[in-house]
């Protein structure tokens, strides 16, 4: 998460995003292939097209141009993003709340280190009329996490994976829908794209 967000404090959202999104759903797919099998036919069809659909989805309109070391932190993020999954996949083979307990709980410790070492970071308390938003938010984070892990515990971690990374999908048509934001014509193809993804997957 620190990797993200510096990478998009350095960088453009149009190269981070995607590219953080991408590697953190190949990661588990990779190290599902290795120990629960390749999957169906259909369903590396639908990985593709869940690929598809995340560049479109979060990319900007503008095309940026890459360079190497704007990919470092998007790199990392996704790496830390897939290896998390993986993670979680393994404890929640015995246990559901405790992994997710110990890991919000090892990323608080995390960033209270990250601000005390740095000392970058000025910490402000919320004011009151945003306590409810913010409260709001941790449960659907939390309650994301935990349907994650019944997930990955139900099926193969690579679906699972692939399914949750379409989450900016569902952001952008709330976003659509609830703030009157206007789709591209490239994000609108990219939920297309997601569309086909889940339908693949779920054949």
């Amino acid at each position: 998460m620190l990797a993200l967000y510096q990478g998009l404090v350095e960088g453009k959202m149009g190269i981070v995003a995607p590219v953080a999104a991408v590697i953190s759903a190949i990661v588990p797919v990779i190290y599902s292939a290795f120990y629960e099998g390749f999957p169906e036919i259909l369903r590396i069809a639908g990985f593709i097209f869940a690929f598809i659909a995340v560049w479109l989805i979060v990319s900007m309109d503008n095309g940026p141009k890459v360079k190497i070391n704007d990919l470092k932190y998007p790199f990392l993020a996704g790496m830390g993003f897939g290896l998390f999954f993986i993670s979680i996949d393994n404890f929640s083979e015995t246990a559901i709340f405790w992994p997710l307990a110990f890991a919000r709980g090892t990323a608080l410790l995390m960033f209270v280190g990250f601000v005390t070492l740095t000392g970058s970071v000025k910490v402000k308390p919320p004011s009151i009329d945003v306590l409810p938003v913010i409260v709001l938010a941790g449960l659907f984070n939390t309650g994301g996490g935990t349907f994650f892990t019944l997930a990955s515990e139900a099926g193969r971690l690579d679906i699972t994976t692939i399914l949750s990374s379409l989450s900016p999908g569902v952001t952008v048509l709330l976003a659509y829908f609830i703030l009157k934001e206007k789709l591209v014509p490239r994000q609108w193809l990219g939920v297309v794209s997601a569309l086909f993804a889940i339908i693949l997957m779920s054949i």
